[in-house]
């Protein structure tokens, strides 16, 4: 170091020099516009169909950063039988509905693989393959096998799948909490809904 203060030695290669690189809030300007403008051409010609859209992009960068949403919108939207609802009354396509409860791969996975947690299987699991299987035999001896099967595959997808996933996310007092909230306000809603009407 020199007596000004200057450094010595320090001289760098015009080779050396970094490029230059777009402001990362440039990038996630223009980022935004392009998602904006596609938003806006689907809302245009279709407006329910853009909403969905931006409401499942916003909803997919919440799961990202934070995997527990995912049970907090999958518990509502079941309690309340809104995937139901919008498919039968408002023309939602059926997938719809099947890809609600899709939303808890996501934490699950996020338990199993990243966090490395071990499966959980409850005690009332036992009880549950019980009437799995009487509902087999039920479905075997029945005289409409084709709806007993069908009824069979509800429960194996709504009864078992269902609680495999439920389980294995909700781990913790906090997510709980935060469950039972989410019921007791959708719960509300839903009461307040039907003294409206």
């Amino acid at each position: 170091m020199t007596a000004g203060g200057a450094v010595l030695g320090t001289r760098s290669d015009p080779k050396e020099r970094p490029r230059p690189r777009a402001p990362r809030a440039l990038v996630v300007l223009l980022a935004a516009l392009g998602v904006a403008g596609a938003f806006g051409a689907l809302a245009g010609s279709n407006p329910i169909l853009g909403v969905a859209s931006a409401g499942a992009l916003l909803l997919a960068i919440s799961i990202a950063s934070r995997p527990d949403v995912a049970v907090y919108v999958v518990v509502g939207v079941i309690y309340s039988n809104a995937a139901v609802v919008l498919v039968q009354f408002h023309n939602v396509p059926a997938f719809a509905a099947i890809a609600v409860p899709g939303l808890l791969v996501v934490p699950v996975a996020y338990q199993l693989i990243v966090q490395k947690k071990p499966v959980v299987i409850t005690s009332a699991f036992p009880a549950i393959v019980a009437f799995f299987l009487v509902q087999i035999i039920g479905t075997i001896f029945a005289d409409d096998v084709d709806s007993a099967f069908d009824e069979l595959v509800t429960f194996v997808v709504e009864g078992i799948g269902l609680y495999f996933l439920l389980v294995n996310t909700i781990r913790s007092v906090e997510t709980m909490r935060w469950v039972v909230w989410i019921l007791l306000a959708v719960g509300t809603f839903l009461g307040a809904l039907s003294f409206y009407q």
